[in-house]
C-alpha cells in the first residue's frame, strides 16, 4: 500500500467514525430518539494562524448538566469547518459549551520490509497538531453560546500558532 493512502487513511479516520456513528444509530427521522431534543443548525470554522485548520476534532462539552446525555462533534474538512452534529443528527443543541479541538497526525513511519507493493509498518509516532490548552474542558478559552435558531449560526475560533509535538 504506498505510503501517502496509509497517512491520508489515518488523518481521515475521525471523519469515518463520525459517519460510522451516524450509520450505526441511525440518520432517518423514523429512527430518531424519542428524547432528543430540538437541534439548530451549527457550524465552527477553526482556523490556526488565520489560515482553515483540515481534519482537526471539534466537540463539544455542555456546561449544562442535563444535556451530557447528547454528544455533539465533527470533523473540520479542507476550508477548517465543521458542521455540528449530535448522536448522528445534523445540529447542536441550544446553550453554552465548551469547545475541545484536537488534531493528531501520525508520522515518522518505520516500515518492516522494503517492498515498494507491500510495505508493512513496524512503528509509528503520533503527533499533536494543537497546543494542549485546547483539547481540555478544563484549559480550553474557547466558549460557545448556541441559540435556538433554524436559519444556523457559524462561528469562528482560533487554535493559536502551529505546533507539533509528540504524544
Amino acid at each position: 500500500m504506498p505510503l501517502t493512502l496509509l497517512i491520508t487513511m489515518k488523518q481521515i479516520f475521525p471523519i469515518v467514525f463520525i459517519y460510522l456513528v451516524a450509520f450505526v444509530f441511525g440518520c432517518t427521522p423514523s429512527n430518531h430518539p424519542p428524547d432528543l431534543p430540538d437541534l439548530y443548525p451549527c457550524s465552527i470554522i477553526i482556523t490556526q494562524e488565520n489560515q482553515p485548520l483540515a481534519n482537526a476534532l471539534v466537540e463539544l462539552i455542555p456546561l449544562d448538566q442535563t444535556n451530557w446525555k447528547w454528544r455533539t462533534s465533527a470533523v473540520t474538512d479542507m476550508s477548517g469547518t465543521a458542521v455540528l452534529l449530535t448522536y448522528g443528527f445534523p445540529g447542536s443543541l441550544p446553550g453554552t459549551f465548551k469547545v475541545i479541538i484536537t488534531k493528531n497526525i501520525d508520522d515518522d513511519l518505520v516500515y518492516k520490509n522494503d517492498d515498494e507493493k507491500e510495505k508493512t509498518i513496524a512503528s509509528y509516532n503520533t503527533y499533536s497538531m494543537i497546543e494542549k490548552q485546547y483539547s481540555r474542558a478544563e484549559t480550553t478559552p474557547h466558549t460557545i453560546e448556541i441559540i435556538p435558531n433554524k436559519k444556523g449560526t457559524t462561528i469562528t475560533l482560533d487554535v493559536g500558532k502551529a505546533i507539533r509535538e509528540r504524544l
